[in-house]
């Protein structure tokens, strides 16, 4: 039988096998690998898991063929989509209009490629098609792929668009 055992802020993972000796139980034989690096690593990926789920800013990963592999639930309420699975393996380019993903592709990408990260405006769009301005960082991962943070910026537009009114 396989068990988990902690002792002393150590995780084994012992298994156990009957020794025979013909047709009689002669012992136990018995192996422990020490797997608190996993159980760490995995208590870990867990806390962070949590932290992107909870957190009131859009998080996505998206891989190197530049679809979508995780997004957490404000990211999908931000475009507008009832939930992070309706993103699972579609292109980033979706959400944006032509000119804007040519804008993007024109002078964010090189940025990107060049420093590795990328903050500041742009618009995307919605399900219903509607544009929403939104703050845009983007950084490359070890391994390929990018981490998108992603922020509503209609009210700090609107903000800006009245004082610029009010004073020119």
């Amino acid at each position: 039988f396989t068990a988990e055992i902690e002792l002393r802020g150590l995780f084994f993972e012992t298994r156990f096998a009957p020794l025979r000796s013909g047709d009689a139980l002669s012992g136990t034989i018995g192996v422990a690998t020490d797997i608190t690096e996993r159980r760490q690593a995995e208590r870990s990926a867990r806390r962070q898991t949590a932290a992107m789920e909870g957190a009131m800013d859009g998080i996505a990963i998206i891989n190197s063929n530049d679809e979508f592999v995780y997004a957490n639930r404000a990211y999908a309420a931000i475009l507008g989509l009832p939930a992070p699975s309706a993103l699972i393996g579609k292109s980033w380019r979706a959400g944006f209009e032509r000119e804007e993903r040519d804008r993007f592709e024109r002078e964010v990408l090189p940025e990107f490629t060049r420093d590795g990260r990328w903050g500041g405006e742009t618009v995307v769009t919605r399900v219903d098609g509607s544009p929403l301005p939104v703050e845009l960082s983007i950084s490359a991962l070890d391994g390929g792929g990018v981490v998108c943070v992603l922020r509503d910026a209609s009210e700090r537009r609107q903000a800006k668009d009245e004082i610029e009114r009010l004073f020119l």
